[in-house]
């Protein structure tokens, strides 16, 4: 307890033991405030003015001493975007998740405390849209910092945080229409993380890290102080969620889509994508193949760059480089064998070259079947000629040559379709 007196007026200033031996800076506001007005008022000539004079410097160093420790430790913050989220979609099969998102890195924010240890809180807000534009969730956790220490987390460590003992869960809150839509009441992370369908939109992720003080600093659990919040850095990062279809027009009930021994080309169509208006977009999406199969192991053509939908009156389109998304495999220069089944794995990738959609199938080129004959002439009946010709499947353009066997012995081979024996059978 200090003692700051003059002839008029006497005014105790103490520690308030309520708050563990801090001096509420508003008490001190309001001392502050009875004596400028009391020394005002009561002792206006200018030989008094000295003692308010040493009043007002014992009060301002007290506001110092006790005020400083709640802001200013943090001696820089930064964020920055990692990547532009690839697509984000939802199938006709596999419902869009939350976790999907959450599972990559995209926002980064980095805090560089000073020489003072200090509280940290980290928040994540999600934006729906769509149908349910307005509504949003967001988490927020507290972390205590060390003197002279950094710390850096992204989107994707928020959800890891809160059951982490070093970490205390601060507030969760949904707004808009969301609990109706999610029947979601109450923070719950399995429930956030495996939501069920959401509606196509645009969404955003937003980060944001806060200096906070703490009621007990002691326990990072304890309640945050009233109106002590100071925002240290803050970024957003948009992205689309759209449905995407399947990649089509490969089935075998449409041949002219799939090779054949006289068409060796692959036809197939990928799905719409998002509209991306963003110069920060220097790639395009494309498709890789991977063909396996009898004198064709593992073979994968050069990728083909399809660009991306930049309609910016459709929220989805065709890849800019298609004709509503067609896209065609020359396979003219590979050795497929006649009678052989090849496994083909079509990928659809976007600018990040993540996954978009993919889909195997499996095409097969006929047996051969041949109807064939002998002829034996009398003047020399050892000594047969056989001809042939291709039924069902015509295999001429694949043949390089044919080789005859007579009771699993190799007689010879020719170009044409006729063979005549060189050297007369055994007589039985």
């Amino acid at each position: 307890m200090e003692e700051v007196s003059s002839d008029k007026v006497r005014v105790r200033i103490g520690l308030d033991p309520r708050s563990g031996g801090a001096f509420p800076s508003t008490a001190i506001n309001s001392q502050f405030s009875r004596i400028r007005r009391v020394s005002m008022n009561r002792f206006p000539d200018t030989s008094k003015s000295n003692t308010f004079g040493k009043i007002f410097i014992v009060l301002v160093i007290l506001l110092t001493v006790i005020a400083a420790p709640a802001f200013g430790q943090i001696k820089s913050a930064r964020a920055r975007v990692l990547k532009t989220p690839g697509n984000i979609v939802t199938t006709k099969k596999a419902n869009f998740q939350p976790g999907d998102i959450l599972g990559t890195a995209l926002i980064s924010i980095t805090i560089t405390n000073g020489d003072i240890d200090a509280f940290l809180k980290m928040r994540l807000a999600i934006s729906f849209g769509g149908d349910w534009t307005g509504d949003a969730v967001e988490v927020s956790l507290i972390r205590k910092l060390d003197s002279n220490t950094s710390f850096t987390f992204t989107n994707r460590d928020i959800f890891s945080y809160y059951t982490d003992p070093k970490f205390a869960f601060s507030e969760f809150s949904m707004t808009g229409k969301l609990q109706e839509h999610t029947k979601i009441s109450e923070f719950n992370f399995d429930a956030i993380t495996n939501l069920p369908s959401i509606p196509e939109g645009d969404f955003s992720i937003t980060l944001t890290a806060y200096e906070v003080s703490l009621t007990d600093p002691a326990d990072i659990n304890s309640a945050i102080v009233a109106n002590s919040e100071k925002k240290l850095s803050e970024e957003t990062v948009s992205f689309k969620v759209v449905t995407i279809g399947e990649i089509e027009e490969i089935n075998i009930t449409k041949p002219q889509y799939t090779p054949s021994q006289d068409k060796l080309k692959l036809i197939f169509q990928v799905p719409k994508i998002p509209v991306y208006n963003d110069e920060n977009i220097k790639s395009t999406s494309s498709t890789n193949l991977e063909i396996d199969g009898p004198g064709i192991p593992k073979y994968s053509p050069p990728k083909k760059d399809l660009g991306i939908s930049t309609d910016p009156g459709n929220f989805k389109g065709w890849p800019s480089n298609t004709e509503n998304g067609f896209v065609t495999y020359d396979l003219s220069a590979l050795y497929f064998r006649a009678g052989g089944s090849y496994t083909t794995i079509i990928s659809f990738n976007d600018w990040n070259n993540l996954p978009i959609k993919s889909k195997t199938i499996t095409f097969s080129f006929p047996t051969p079947n041949f109807s064939a004959k002998a002829t034996v002439t009398t003047d020399d009946p050892f000594r047969p000629e056989f001809s042939w010709k291709y039924s069902i499947t015509d295999y001429s353009a694949w043949t390089k040559e044919y080789r005859l066997y007579i009771n699993g012995q190799y007689k010879g081979y020719t170009t044409d379709t006729s063979y005549k024996l060189s050297e007369p059978l055994p007589a039985n």
